[in-house]
This record gives C-alpha cells, sequence and structure tokens, in this order.
C-alpha cells in the first residue's frame, strides 16, 4: 500500500483509529468491571463507568469505521486498521438477510448501552453533591438521608414492634447496629417504601 494512500485513510478516519487503539485496552477494563455489576457504593463506581463508556465508545467507533470500509470493499484500509484477516472475512461474509458488515442492531444496542451509562454516571456525579438532611417526625422516627453512607434510614427511639419490624423488612429495609438504624439504598424507591412504612406507624 502507498504511503499516500494509507495518510488518506488516517486523514478521513483518524477518530475512528485513536479509538481503535484505545479500544482492547479499555474494553479489557470493562470487561473487568463488568457491565451493569458496578455498585453505587463502590467509592470509584464513577471511574469504573467512565472506563466502561470509554470502551464502548472505541468499540462503536470500530464498527462504523469497519461498515464505511466494507461499503468501499476498502480490504486493504481494513488491514490497515487493524483488523485480523478472519474478521475482515467475516465483514464481507453475508447474513441471512445479504448484509454485510456489522450489523445495525449491535450498534444501536451500543449506543443504548452508552447513554445508560452515561445517565448512570450523571446519577452518580448529581449524588456526590448531595448532602445529609433529617426530620424528626410526629411519632417521634427520625427520617434521614445518609448522603455520605448513601442510605435512607429511619432512626426509632425504641425498638419498633414485630409488626413494624415486618412492615420495615418487606419493603427492604433492614437493621445496621452500627447506624442504630434500619435503612436501604438511597434512593426514590426507597423515598416511597419509607413513606408506606411510616403511614403504617401511623395508623
Amino acid at each position: 500500500m502507498s504511503g499516500v494512500y494509507r495518510a488518506k485513510i488516517h486523514a478521513n478516519f483518524g477518530k475512528g483509529f485513536d479509538a481503535l487503539k484505545a479500544g482492547g485496552e479499555m474494553a479489557a477494563r470493562a470487561a473487568s468491571v463488568g457491565t451493569g455489576g458496578i455498585s453505587s457504593d463502590d467509592p470509584d463506581a464513577i471511574e469504573k463507568l467512565k472506563s466502561e463508556l470509554v470502551a464502548l465508545e472505541a468499540q462503536q467507533a470500530r464498527a462504523i469505521l469497519a461498515n464505511r470500509l466494507v461499503r468501499k470493499e476498502d480490504r486493504d484500509g481494513l488491514a490497515a486498521a487493524g483488523f485480523s484477516a478472519p474478521e475482515i472475512a467475516g465483514l464481507f461474509t453475508p447474513d441471512f438477510a445479504g448484509r454485510l458488515g456489522v450489523p445495525a442492531f449491535r450498534l444501536t444496542n451500543n449506543g443504548a448501552n452508552m447513554r445508560r451509562i452515561k445517565a448512570r454516571i450523571e446519577l452518580l456525579e448529581n449524588q456526590a453533591t448531595r448532602e445529609t438532611k433529617e426530620t424528626r417526625l410526629e411519632s417521634g422516627v427520625r427520617l434521614k438521608e445518609n448522603a455520605e453512607a448513601n442510605r435512607l434510614q429511619l432512626i426509632f427511639e425504641g425498638k419498633p414492634s414485630a409488626e413494624i419490624r415486618a412492615e420495615l423488612k418487606s419493603h427492604g429495609f433492614r437493621w445496621a447496629p452500627s447506624e442504630g438504624a434500619w435503612q436501604r439504598q438511597l434512593s426514590n424507591g426507597a423515598r416511597h417504601a419509607a413513606d408506606c412504612v411510616l403511614r403504617k406507624l401511623s395508623d
């Protein structure tokens, strides 16, 4: 392949090549994290999600680049982009509908995963700026949104009755001796669950 032709490829698809170079390393990092397996309680959750997002973006760029070159029937360009001979052969093998390249559904699914991860990153970044709030209710129960622990906590003046303990457990609350509170992970669902328990308590 001539130097001029190679330069033309890099000029047209520079961003795709950059993503491709990072793709192997970042994909491995994402695999070690596991899609959807990052707990919000993990202190490194945001950085892990960002690494996973970069890996998915690299995969998307690589797939888009592959389809561009397949449409041009540019096997040399694919080889220059780092695709192996078996990969190139696969890209030019028609699927059941006679289509070549990376299937559109894979690009769609990958795009959906990227949007999901971006939303989680935004949520966790917003949560990082939350402040702890505590409200003492007429019943004497303290409702605490513990931002540092990422927990919604119900703190009773004494040991709640067996009926209330059963209600707490049925709504996902667990007793935490270290906190002296019944708690579950802080979320809108937890707020709704607390409302249900408190209504039961008032009844």
